[in-house]
């Protein structure tokens, strides 16, 4: 059930946007349950024979949750739905923690953003940056301060530092401690930190990916002695390291960094030394800023004694680099013009980059799988350069082969006025030139090309697939065609006939698996079904015409001599004479185009 409110919410403090922070129901029920004077007695209903204690339940989201359901702002919807899709289409390929963490930034205008400090050297100097980049010098000195710059602990779980009205600190978590304290940095740029410490092999291996800073592990028991790792993703990340050895142990993580573009505004180191840093490293021009803790402390305190230490509080300020420091801390926590935060925009930009390299790598290796990394290039570039001069021999070979078998005597027997008795070699003449003159060299040189490709592994069969040979059909036997009892078998017609008969389905087929291309076997075959019988009943059907042609006519004339006395044979001739010239006419322009066109087929 929903707890109950120590103070009712009125409108003007939820919705009219007044200048007092909104405090959460969860807090005010915890803080009033700290109170003794305020506890109340656990009260006691009956409910159905049982007795049940009512205890009040909160219903905000873990400080963990990252994917707590809010409506989402009319300007990020398109934005927030297509992150919606790479989280279902693509969760192979991202880091599903750092999209829920966008997701949950584009469910609100004013998104929080979360940077996470990890120390290389322990904790303590963590605490003392962050206490030096929180702290009002205008206030005199809080609790959570002197909390901070307090002995280190021994608890390992992590700190996550957020706003609040009043200093409150949370240990219940078993992944970290939240501590809420009035600073009004965090509460101007809606900002969170994490305080942890840093991957053990963090810069110790080569390929070590800087971007698993922005996805720090934390550690949550599961058993005695046995521990899990949670991944808590943040949009910034500062690396935190001490002298020398910290310079040292950054420039590692550094190189990586510089490396890519994106994320050098979304990771820092920040290096405390003893020493007065020099105006161009404390910048961070070179993916690091140098600071002087102990001095940006003492501007602090200076300036907390008098406000006549103004002057002194802004040299020792500037010169211990803190000033540095706390610009790229605030840098892209402000939104312009209702847009996305700066620092929101380079984590989704950071989330698409990845998802897409990581597409590109599978797929190159897929492809170089695919294509047999054991052969050499220079195999490679042998056999295309031995392609590429097959492919030129080929071409001038179909021209010359083919010009040289159209000027044979073969074809030009196949002439117009020769084919009354040529007419059945059409067929025979055609077929002798497909095969004897259409790229036979180049066929096989394709064969010894074939072999030289499989020699050098392009091809051949698959690792792990046998063939397969089919059984041979055994003979059959006199004995089972006269078993006693059995019936005798059915007639055929091969039995009655000396030539046994074939049928079109006994035909067997082109088998595919040969070891060579077979694209020129086929095409002349196509070539051949395609063309040449249609050529030879073309041939056939003008030859009957105009023999039947001239034979009508020489009928019609000897008709017209016979029933009129006033023909004379050279008019009945005539006739005859037009319709035998008009025949072979027909036959000579039909058939020249038809060879002409067979030709360029």
């Amino acid at each position: 059930m929903p707890p109950r409110l120590i103070k009712p919410l009125t409108g003007s403090n939820v919705f009219n946007g007044s200048s007092s922070p909104f405090i959460c129901p969860s807090c005010l029920y915890r803080k009033k349950i700290a109170d003794p004077q305020s506890r109340q007695k656990p009260q006691w209903h009956s409910t159905t024979r049982r007795r049940t204690w009512s205890r009040k339940a909160s219903t905000v989201a873990s400080v963990t949750a990252v994917d707590v359901p809010k409506e989402v702002p009319h300007t990020f919807r398109d934005l927030h739905e297509s992150l919606g899709i790479l989280q279902d289409k693509a969760a192979n390929y991202v880091n599903l923690s750092q999209v829920k963490l966008a997701l949950r930034g584009l469910e609100s205008t004013d998104a929080v953003i979360r940077v996470a400090v990890l120390g290389l050297h322990g904790r303590r100097g963590v605490r003392r940056l962050v206490r030096a980049l929180l702290a009002d010098p205008l206030a005199a000195e809080a609790g959570w301060e002197r909390q901070l710059s307090g002995p280190d602990d021994t608890d390992g779980r992590a700190v996550l530092i957020k706003y609040g009205e009043e200093t409150d600190y949370n240990d219940k978590h078993p992944l970290l401690r939240t501590f809420s304290i009035p600073a009004s940095t965090l509460h101007a740029h809606n900002l969170e930190i994490l305080i942890t410490n840093s991957s053990p092999n963090t810069g110790e291996v080569e390929a070590y990916d800087p971007a698993s800073l922005l996805v720090p592990a934390l550690e949550t028991p599961i058993s005695t002695n046995r521990y899990s790792m949670v991944n808590y993703p943040v949009h910034k990340a500062v690396v935190h390291g001490e002298e020398l050895a910290g310079i040292l142990g950054y420039a590692r993580i550094g190189s990586g960094i510089a490396e890519n573009e994106g994320l050098s505004d979304m990771i820092r180191g920040i290096i405390d030394v003893s020493w007065q840093p020099p105006a161009e490293v404390s910048g961070g021009d070179y993916g690091m800023t140098v600071v002087n803790l102990a001095n940006a402390e003492k501007a602090v305190t200076v300036f907390r004694q008098s406000l006549d230490n103004s002057i002194d509080y802004e040299h020792r300020w500037f010169e211990s680099g803190a000033a540095g420091a706390s610009k790229w801390l605030l840098q892209g926590t402000r939104a312009e013009d209702s847009r996305v935060k700066p620092a929101l925009r380079s984590l989704i930009e950071l989330l698409l980059q990845r998802a897409e390299t990581a597409l590109q790598r599978e797929e190159a290796e897929s492809l170089a799988q695919s294509t047999s990394t054991a052969i050499p290039d220079t195999t490679r570039q042998t056999l295309d350069d031995i392609v590429k001069r097959w492919s030129e021999k080929a071409h001038v070979e179909l021209r010359d082969q083919l010009d040289t078998a159209f000027h044979r005597k073969s074809w030009r027997r196949l002439g117009w006025w020769k084919l009354f008795w040529r007419v059945d070699d059409v067929s025979a003449i055609a077929s002798d030139i497909l095969q004897r003159s259409w790229l036979v060299t180049a066929e096989k040189e394709m064969i010894w090309i074939a072999g030289r490709v499989e020699q050098a592994g392009c091809i051949g069969l698959r690792p792990g697939r046998a063939v397969h040979v089919p059984p041979p059909e055994p003979a059959p036997s006199d004995t089972d065609d006269h078993l006693l009892g059995s019936f005798p078998p059915a007639p055929r017609l091969s039995d009655m006939l000396d030539q046994p008969i074939i049928d079109d389905d006994d035909i067997q087929p082109i088998d595919p698996s040969l070891p060579w291309p077979l694209l020129i076997h086929l095409a002349r075959r196509h070539l051949a079904l395609s063309t040449i019988f249609s050529l030879q009943a073309l041939a056939q059907r003008l030859v009957l015409h105009t023999l039947s042609t001239t034979a009508v006519a020489s009928a019609l004339s000897a008709l017209l001599y016979v029933s009129l006395s006033t023909t004379s044979a050279y008019e009945a001739g005539a006739i005859a004479a037009l319709g035998f010239v008009w025949s072979m006419r027909r036959l000579q322009r039909k058939w020249e185009a038809a060879r002409a066109f067979w030709e360029g087929e």
